[in-house]
């Protein structure tokens, strides 16, 4: 049988004596897969703690996808809110991605190494520079 990652669970207001919750809420505190303790509040209460805890693993699961998604396949707004078009333009991405990584993996085979230029293309170059910017 799996041992339980529930730390504690309990009920308390939120806040500061001076702006309190008027409510109690709940609060679960787990550790995650690498030994962080997490501390959720929340105001189900007809979940167990593990429920709990597992939920919030799976939605944490979720936003590192979508922060990969939007540091990876550069989809910084989904144009759509259906489902399908939601799907339609992470497919889109997701292709891209794939067939560029494989350009940029296979590609590498093929660059020549450069001899380096000599110092006198380089004074060739600052002085064309120069002369475009002035």
């Amino acid at each position: 049988m799996e041992t339980s990652n529930v730390i504690r669970d309990m009920t308390c207001y939120l806040g500061t004596p001076q702006c309190q919750s008027e409510l109690r809420h709940r609060v679960v505190i787990f550790q995650d897969n690498n030994g962080n303790e997490i501390r959720v509040a929340t105001n189900l209460v007809h979940l167990s703690a593990e429920e709990i805890a597992d939920t919030y693993k799976a939605r944490w699961g979720i936003e590192v996808f979508f922060r990969w998604i939007k540091q990876n396949l550069n989809v910084l707004v989904l144009f759509g809110t259906t489902m399908n078009a939601v799907f339609n333009q992470l497919f889109a991405a997701l292709m891209t991605y794939v067939i560029l990584k494989w350009l940029y993996d296979h590609s590498k085979s093929f660059v020549i190494p450069c001899k380096r230029m000599p110092f006198h293309f380089h004074l060739l170059k600052l002085s064309f520079s120069l002369y475009l910017f002035s």
